[in-house]
């Protein structure tokens, strides 16, 4: 592995001309230049299926899909892990397009779960009479 270490420093000078990076919310940053031609979205969320405790706001499945929905006629490059389930999840859209919320019109029950003093979870049950 060392033999194969490049050994000089590599030249970058100007790579990044004229690129404009910018930190802020990912909505007003893409409302603000989505009719841009001269603009290439990087999209990394946090990993659908993965853990992300390290991220200060916890990303929910809404969440993702309206990233998806800013996708369309933009130009970009999405980030995602083999664990992500994203791909499979907009197939199964695309092959079901006319199922709309099969929980509409249903009552939800919960139940409040306690593993330990730390770890809670909530079942979810969904009735449809």
């Amino acid at each position: 592995m060392y033999n194969v270490i490049k050994q000089t420093d590599y030249n970058v000078d100007g790579y990044l001309e004229g690129l404009e990076i910018t930190h802020e919310d990912y909505k007003d940053l893409f409302n603000r230049h989505k009719n841009d031609d001269n603009v290439l979205f990087l999209i990394d969320p946090p990993y659908l299926s993965t853990d992300n405790v390290s991220y200060s706001n916890c990303w929910k499945l809404a969440d993702y899909l309206d990233v998806l929905k800013l996708l369309k006629g933009t130009k970009y490059i999405y980030f995602m892990s083999n664990k992500s389930q994203i791909i499979e999840l907009c197939e199964w859209l695309e092959n079901n397009p006319t199922i709309g919320n099969p929980f509409t019109g249903t009552e939800m029950r919960t139940q409040q779960n306690r593993l330990n003093y730390l770890a809670t979870f909530t079942d979810i049950m969904m009735i449809k009479r």
